[in-house]
Parts: structure tokens; C-alpha cells; sequence
């Protein structure tokens, strides 16, 4: 048994297709599938069910790959720690961050962090929440960006930076003239949301107390995992949505009449680093979480006043 192995079922159990985890590797389909089987003949499992599409993990695969995750990451932090006791100047760190965080929140730090730590290797990975969580269990990620609280059992969550919600409404909307919205003005009937599996949809729907099975009453059902595309949604056409505090920064002059803050104690989600305990590479993100905090509004990164709006499902 081997690492690389190791590797191989995480990520066909990720992808639940052979011919996409390997690609994820840079290996060609019959070596991965041959590196499969010779791994099911040494432990005398079948991890994987081939004859359903798309390919399931088995019963005994489950329990096998829970453990292969958490050896999988102790390697990696291995790795990571030689780096960390030679002390060296150069890193590799990757990490995930949301679509409605990414976007606004990279800009802000990507040129400081450059220029402050030239040798740093970063990679950013767009992920919603489930596969941010997905990819630190897998150890695919040294860390992720999300909005919390979250059920993310085993990792450890530091919140860095709490964000208002804004209404951003369309010049021939009757909210247009007013200066603030109440919440109860919010309604499904002219609201856009993203497409389900984002948590910022979860948190709007848990705002407003909306029905997450609720259709959109017209012809036109837009899904989108992008703030941007609704933002231009809203002003090509009729309606409103709600944006996060950094969507806010930088808009242009004729933008900034669309936008409307909620009227009483502003409600804001909470924006986290998430990790593994003890995790190896803590140094580097240590230095990245300074660069960003440095590099955001102050306003941001006090304890608000407002609820913590939860990006949790609520089905009741």
C-alpha cells in the first residue's frame, strides 16, 4: 500500500468517476484503475460498486476511506512540517474560499501578500461550503474561507471578519425611493437567490424566512452560483437581491443608488478560517490571515451588534 494509492481512492471516492479523478491526477484512466485493484487485492476489499453510474463507495469502502483520509492528511503535514523545521522562505499553501467571498475578498490581499512574501506558492480554489469541507478532510486544502457556523466536525474554525447584508434593487422597483428596507418588505415573489448549495442563499432564505422550495413566480428561473450575475439581473431587469458587505466595495458611481441597507441592528454572517487542529502549515496561514485582516475595512472585523445570521439549512 502506498501513498499514491492512498490519493487515488480519495479521489475517485470524490469524484465518483474514474475517468474525472483521473484527470484531477494528470494519470491516465487504466493506471488509476489498475492501481485500484492491485490496492482492493492487498486488503482483500471492494472499495468501489462499478456497476452503478455514478460509481458508489461500498459499505466496507466507507470505513476504509474515513481512516485513508485522516493518514492522507498526516502525510501531507508531514511534508509540511519538514518545511517549517528548516525554517525555509518559500511555502505552498492552498486554499478554498466561497463564490461570494472569493471574488471581493482576493483582491483586497492578493498584491500586499505578494509583495510582503514573494516566495509563497498560493492557490486558490472557488469551493462552496460542502466541498471546502470535503477537500480539508481529503487534504486536498490547507484551509478554507467560509461563512459560519457550520457543521464541520474535527476542524478547527477561527472567525476573521463579520459582513452586513445589503439590498441591491432595481431603479423601477418600488423600494427604489426609500432609504432602508425592513426585512418583512423582503418577499420570494421578486427576489433572486443563487442556486442552491451556496450558503449564502441558505442565510438570505433564513433572513427573510423564505420557503427553500418556493419557486420563482415568472417565466425566467435563473440559477447562478455568482453575485455579480445577479447584481446585472437586477438592474437589466425588475427585482431585487441581496449582496454581502464586500460586494459593496468599489462599485461604480451610478451603482451605489441600487444599493440599500437594512433598516434596524444590521443582521451580518460571519466569515471563518477553517483548518485541521495542529495542522502542519499554521505558519503560512497564520502570515496569509494577518495580510488579509490587514487589507480589509476595520468596520469589518468588529464584533457586530446584529445577529449572526446561520448559513445552515433550516427546514423547519
Amino acid at each position: 500500500m502506498t501513498l499514491d494509492q492512498l490519493q487515488y481512492t480519495l479521489a475517485v471516492a470524490q469524484h465518483r468517476s474514474f475517468v474525472k479523478a483521473a484527470k484531477q491526477l494528470h494519470i491516465t484512466q487504466p493506471a488509476l484503475t489498475i492501481q485500484i485493484k492491485q490496492l482492493e487485492k492487498e486488503t482483500g476489499l471492494v472499495l468501489f460498486d462499478r456497476s452503478r453510474k455514478p460509481i458508489t463507495v461500498t459499505e466496507e469502502g466507507e470505513r476504509w476511506l474515513k481512516q485513508a483520509r485522516e493518514v492522507w492528511r498526516q502525510s501531507q503535514s508531514l511534508r509540511s512540517l519538514a518545511s517549517d523545521i528548516r525554517e525555509t522562505s518559500g511555502g505552498a499553501v492552498t486554499l478554498g474560499i466561497i463564490p461570494t467571498v472569493a471574488p471581493y475578498l482576493v483582491p483586497l490581499f492578493y498584491d500586499p501578500l505578494v509583495s510582503t512574501y514573494p516566495d509563497l506558492q498560493l492557490t486558490i480554489r472557488e469551493l462552496v461550503t460542502e466541498d471546502i469541507i470535503d477537500a480539508l478532510k481529503n487534504g486536498t486544502i490547507d484551509a478554507g474561507l467560509l461563512a459560519t457556523p457550520t457543521e464541520a466536525a474535527g476542524l478547527e474554525l477561527e472567525p476573521l471578519f463579520y459582513e452586513q447584508f445589503f439590498v441591491y434593487v432595481s431603479t423601477n422597483h418600488p423600494l427604489a425611493e426609500q432609504e432602508s428596507v425592513a426585512v418583512s418588505e423582503l418577499t420570494r415573489h421578486d427576489l433572486w437567490l443563487l442556486q442552491e448549495g451556496n450558503c449564502f442563499r441558505d442565510q438570505v432564505n433564513n433572513l427573510c424566512q423564505l420557503k427553500v422550495n418556493s419557486s420563482h413566480p415568472t417565466h425566467l428561473r435563473y440559477e447562478s452560483s455568482s453575485i455579480e450575475s445577479l447584481k446585472r439581473i437586477v438592474e437589466a431587469c425588475h427585482g431585487i437581491t441581496l449582496i454581502p458587505e464586500l460586494a459593496t466595495l468599489g462599485v461604480a458611481p451610478q451603482q451605489e443608488e441600487l444599493i440599500k441597507p437594512l433598516a434596524g441592528t444590521p443582521p451580518v454572517r460571519e466569515i471563518s478560517l477553517a483548518m485541521h487542529q495542529g495542522v502542519a502549515k499554521k505558519r503560512w496561514l497564520d502570515q496569509i490571515k494577518a495580510v488579509l485582516l490587514e487589507n480589509i475595512p476595520s468596520a469589518l472585523r468588529q464584533l457586530p451588534a446584529g445577529e449572526v445570521v446561520s448559513p445552515l439549512e433550516l427546514t423547519a
